[in-house]
Formats: structure tokens, sequence, C-alpha cells
């Protein structure tokens, strides 16, 4: 079993907190069809690391830039295939 580094988030509030919590789950539960219905994502590459690659995309709703990280599920643990 390979070992993976450990990501430490910091939040300003529990609140804040609980929001990105939130949203999180709700993002996970999204398959690709709603993804795109969400989402445009563009082709601009704005970083890469070893879990995946991370675009600039834009919210249809709100109009706002946002960064789309994409994951493949190839070589993931189980435990994370199923968030």
């Amino acid at each position: 079993m390979s070992q993976r580094a450990k990501r430490v988030l910091y939040f300003e509030s529990e609140i804040e907190r609980n929001i990105w919590k939130i949203t999180l789950r709700e993002i996970l539960q999204l398959d690709q069809k709603e993804l795109k219905n969400q989402y445009n994502l563009g082709s601009v590459l704005i970083g890469q690391g070893s879990f995946g690659k991370v675009f600039k995309g834009v919210c249809k709703q709100t109009l706002k830039p946002v960064a789309i990280k994409i994951l493949p599920k190839v070589g993931l643990p189980r435990s994370e295939l199923d968030l």
C-alpha cells in the first residue's frame, strides 16, 4: 500500500469549514453530466500535481470563475472512489 501525503486545511471559522464540507459533498455526488450542466470546463490548465490536473472553468449559474480539479479514478483506493 502506498503512503499518501496528508493534507491539512485551515479555516477562518467553523462556519467556513462547514460550508466547504457541504460543498465538497455536493460536488462529489455530481455525475459527469450534472457537472457539465453546472460548469463550463475551460481548456486552460492552471495547475498540475500528483493527484490530477486543475483547469479554469466558469460556474454557469453565477458566471464566476472556478478551479476544476480532474482526478483519474485509476489507482485510487476503493474508499476514495465511493466519495
